[in-house]
């Protein structure tokens, strides 16, 4: 209850933090951005996103949380993407309770609208646990493609999907689940055959192949050489301040500030 009434406090004050890590393709270009949703804490340093996020799921906070994340992305988005600047992309997580919603997409298109924004700089992430309300959730996927915005499986080849229901949903992108790519380079390459599976079904379906929690230059040299596409930024674990500000060098901050290089895994 403690954390409830804390959660809609930090919601009601906009006192929430959006981290933005930065995602390369495997030759160093910058591919876009991910929003990190971080809930600060001042005695925890952060509350761990795995219990608020299960909590603002249960209690309905998720909605306007979500909307939050998509407002404020979509403010960055404005200043980072100005006239005369290369356009970035940055993706969102988005809960299968907010898909679920029927006002949803009405929702997204009002944020749309009020921002200005192009729908072509927004990517939606979704994990596997969509296709267990597939028919429902489909039909806010496909309402929301035609806007213009892509949709991107997160932590992909550890949940409940299959080729079925990727095939008909509107998806642009596959994120290989990090514990996956761990194992690239351990124990004789285990898990190579399945991460080559996973970006030939991608590339087949036209989709664009994220490897997740690239630690080290073999893993990427790896990659490389089975042709994935693209892999978040790197660095050592630590404390983050907020983006932009105290302890990260200008060489990792980009038009404007609030964008790192990595952050601590979620």
């Amino acid at each position: 209850m403690a954390l409830e009434v804390y959660m809609r406090t930090m919601l009601r004050e906009e006192e929430f933090l959006l981290y933005y890590q930065m995602q390369y393709d495997l030759y160093g270009k910058i591919r876009g951005m991910e929003a990190l949703l971080r809930l600060p804490d001042p005695n925890l340093g952060y509350v761990s996103p795995d219990r608020f996020i299960t909590l603002a799921e249960e209690n309905g906070l998720i909605h306007p949380l979500g909307r939050w994340v998509l407002e404020e992305s979509c403010r960055k988005l404005l200043q980072w993407n100005a006239p005369g600047r290369d356009p970035v992309r940055v993706a969102v997580n988005v809960s299968p309770l907010q898909l679920m919603r029927s006002d949803f997409v009405e929702e997204v298109r009002d944020v749309l609208t009020q921002s200005g924004v192009n729908p072509a700089w927004l990517e939606m992430e979704i994990t596997e646990r969509v296709v267990l309300n597939f028919d429902v959730i489909a039909v806010r996927m496909r309402e929301i493609s035609a806007l213009g915005i892509r949709f991107a499986v997160d932590d992909f080849g550890t949940g409940y999907s299959s080729l079925q229901h990727l095939n008909r949903l509107p998806i642009s992108t596959v994120k290989i689940d990090r514990s996956f790519v761990q194992r690239l380079c351990e124990g004789g390459g285990s898990s190579i055959p399945i991460v080559e599976a996973i970006i030939a079904m991608g590339h087949s379906l036209n989709m664009e192949v994220v490897a997740e929690g690239v630690e080290d230059k073999n893993q990427m040299k790896a990659l490389q050489r089975l042709k994935c596409e693209c892999h978040p930024g790197i660095l050592p674990r630590a404390a983050a301040s907020r983006a932009g500000d105290r302890g990260y060098p200008e060489s990792q901050r980009q038009n404007g500030g609030e964008l790192l290089a990595c952050l601590w895994d979620i």
